[in-house]
């Protein structure tokens, strides 16, 4: 679903379910050309194909941290973060950080390399409302209202920064969202920015970060 409406991105692309990273990319160039509105396409139908990129994306992403998953335990290291006092528990938006490294093997190893080498990716998982609403999304006080405050500060994050992928969806009244980027700092500073967003909008957060751990082994 894109920006709310029954599109499938596979579709908006002429792709199928399990095409590659390059598959994607070579789709997304082609119908971005025959859509962009400055070769006299039409700027809707350009912004679904960018959306139907970026949904695929995360996707691929998705699956390639599913895979690793298979082979590579994940450590279940959660560590408690921002959690905003005093707001109503049903204004509460749910944000958990993914942070995915590489294992680091001794401290020569630790020393030797840069930091960022050894970050895989980071991510934010967003879900409103959390679990003890789910069931009566629908029927919250100012539903749609606090629908779109979500879907604007989630687009200005991902205008502002620079995902490597992204994708939200809205179904039952429930606001679903994950969007990925190169490494657990660069999505910090994003879950900062999306802060303020929210508490700029009447909205707070419950924040969390789990890490997960790759063995070198399984690192190609």
């Amino acid at each position: 679903m894109l920006d709310g409406q029954d599109l499938d991105p596979y579709t908006v692309l002429g792709l199928t379910q399990g095409c590659s990273a390059e598959e994607v990319r070579d789709a997304y160039h082609k119908k971005s050309k025959k859509h962009h509105p400055d070769q006299g396409g039409d700027a809707w139908a350009f912004k679904i194909v960018v959306r139907a990129y970026e949904a695929l994306n995360q996707i691929l992403e998705r699956e390639r941290a599913a895979a690793l998953s298979r082979v590579v335990a994940d450590t279940g290291r959660i560590r408690p973060g921002v959690q905003d006092k005093g707001v109503d528990p049903a204004r509460i938006v749910h944000v958990e950080m993914v942070w995915m490294r590489y294992e680091v093997g001794d401290l020569l190893a630790m020393l030797g390399d840069r930091t960022e080498n050894r970050n895989l990716s980071g991510s934010l998982n967003i879900m409103w409302p959390g679990e003890d609403f789910a069931s009566r999304a629908e029927s919250l006080p100012n539903a749609d209202k606090i629908l779109r405050a979500l879907n604007a500060a989630f687009d200005e994050i991902r205008i502002k920064t620079k995902p490597t992928g992204a994708r939200s969806q809205i179904e039952d009244g429930r606001f679903d969202a994950s969007i990925g980027y190169a490494n657990g700092q660069t999505a910090w500073e994003a879950f900062k920015l999306f802060h303020v967003g929210l508490k700029a909008r009447g909205l707070g957060v419950k924040q969390w970060t789990r890490d997960v751990t790759i063995p070198r082994d399984h690192a190609e």
